[in-house]
């Protein structure tokens, strides 16, 4: 196949934007971001790209969502609430619920989709290209369409780093003005679904590369190596952990990292610190299985 796409799957606050933005730089493929939310999500000028200008005005987006939404030159932010824009969106329930099978898609929604790709590959010019969308259903679309040659990467995280980044990035913010008992509640619901994403994640552990981000964090250049040779590439090892990131254009993704320009990989070990016994007790407690099955994998040499 002429073409490939490397799906990064992970549970959100995961690192998979520092982590597909570090891959991008290190083997010279284009990170596009979290292709899923073009369905699941209405766009407006509060979403920017990696370039820094909303992804409705950003030249790459913008030409690129005309040539799919047929526009005929109209201007894009004409065309949220217009008929063959919402077309784009049919997709909606089968992506934002992995309990519903992508089978389900018509024909006509499944043309769409890979019209996408098409066009992404076209336009960057690109072999390959970095996708961290997280939906299950994508990714089994994607591998059971053959039109792209799929590489799988599976991200974890330690849930209680997990939780760490969502209480301080999230709930700190307290737009939902969440009262301690509120912010515990959904603290243990996000337990529960990184439980459940790892199980399914772990049914089809074959699929992927698995990779720690704990062992990212400490050593990018070893598991760059690692990924290399699992994508059949060469990677030259960086002599510090310090990456300078390409102009890119991503979709999506965390706001504070996809128009970063380099970054230092630091092992972040915060929450031991900051977050709160009560947490990390009922943290265990719930995902104990879970991490035991992929401390085995682990020890396996699976990751």
């Amino acid at each position: 196949m002429s073409h490939s796409i490397i799906y990064i799957q992970s549970f959100p606050r995961s690192g998979s934007t520092v982590f597909a933005n570090v891959l991008s730089s290190a083997i010279n493929a284009p990170h596009i971001g979290e292709i899923d939310k073009l369905w699941i999500k209405k766009l407006d000028d509060h979403h920017k790209c990696g370039c820094g200008d909303s992804i409705l005005e950003c030249k790459h987006w913008n030409a690129l969502l005309k040539r799919i939404t047929n526009s005929n030159g109209k201007p894009l932010k004409d065309l949220v609430n217009a008929r063959y824009y919402e077309e784009l969106h049919t997709s909606r329930v089968k992506f934002e619920s992995n309990t519903i099978s992508y089978k389900y898609i018509s024909n006509k929604e499944s043309d769409r989709i890979k019209e996408v790709y098409v066009e992404l590959f076209r336009s960057l010019e690109a072999d390959r290209i970095i996708d961290s969308s997280k939906s299950f259903s994508l990714y089994n679309f994607l591998r059971e369409e053959s039109f792209v040659e799929i590489k799988g990467i599976l991200i974890i995280r330690d849930i209680r780093g997990v939780l760490n980044s969502r209480l301080h990035k999230t709930f700190s913010r307290n737009k939902y003005n969440l009262n301690p008992i509120s912010t515990f509640i959904h603290a243990i619901k996000d337990i529960i679904d990184w439980n459940i994403f790892y199980l399914k994640a772990y049914k089809r552990r074959n699929e992927y590369l698995i990779v720690k981000y704990e062992e990212f964090s400490k050593r990018p250049n070893y598991v760059l190596e690692k990924i290399s040779h699992y994508l059949g590439m060469n990677y030259r090892i960086n002599e510090t952990n310090s990456f300078t990131l390409p102009a890119n254009h991503t979709f999506w993704g965390n706001r504070n990292r996809i128009g970063a320009t380099a970054i230092s990989i630091k092992e972040d070990f915060k929450w031991k610190s900051k977050l709160p016994l009560l947490y990390k007790i009922t943290a265990i407690i719930i995902s104990f299985p879970v991490m035991m099955l992929y401390a085995k994998l682990q020890d396996d040499g699976r990751i």
